[in-house]
């Protein structure tokens, strides 16, 4: 915020004060500098965490064929199966088709895939009266479909309990997640 208009006239700063102000100047730097080192040691340490959750500790439970134990001192590890699923913004209109083609391409298969997809009418810098009017006059649209990310997990999900593959343009990362409690 500018305050500079609360004085009538520029005035010089004392040399106590220029001392100050470059002492505070020197510490902002030297913080600036600490958080940008400790930020990089904090992605360091989340990068070992997610070796032992992702990998190590499930190796070793799934070489034993369990999901979950009981440790000496009371905790509980456990490991979950997870996914991320996706759809790339330039393959939806592709990934719906491949939905519907993959839940038998009937029109049972089109209703329950629209049910997952929201539309969303695009029209560019246009308020909503404006938007209803064009309609109203018949003027050509977009119609944007899209689906959550957590409707999209699910479906895949549901897709791959049953042993079926995953529609095409769909991106599926399946991992396993350790959790101790």
């Amino acid at each position: 915020m500018d305050t500079s208009f609360l004085c009538e006239e520029k005035e010089e700063m004392k040399e106590d004060t220029l001392k100050l102000l470059t002492g505070y100047c020197a510490e902002y730097k030297h913080l600036q500098a600490l958080i940008s080192r400790t930020k990089e040691e904090v992605k360091k340490y989340e990068h070992q965490l997610q070796g032992l959750a992702r990998v190590k500790i499930p190796a070793l439970l799934n070489s034993a064929c369990l999901s979950e134990i009981k440790l000496k001192s009371g905790e509980k590890v456990e490991v979950e199966e997870k996914l991320h699923a996706s759809i790339a913004n330039k393959n939806t209109q592709a990934a719906y088709k491949s939905m519907v083609d993959a839940e038998g391409g009937d029109e049972a298969a089109e209703e329950k895939i629209k049910g997952l997809f929201k539309e969303n009418l695009i029209v560019n810098d246009v308020t909503e009266e404006l938007k209803q009017y064009l309609l109203e006059q018949g003027s050509t649209y977009d119609l944007k479909k899209t689906i959550h990310w957590s409707t999209l997990n699910s479906y895949c999900k549901s897709r791959l309990g049953e042993g079926k593959d995953i529609p095409e343009n769909i991106s599926v990362f399946q991992y396993q997640e350790t959790q101790i409690k």
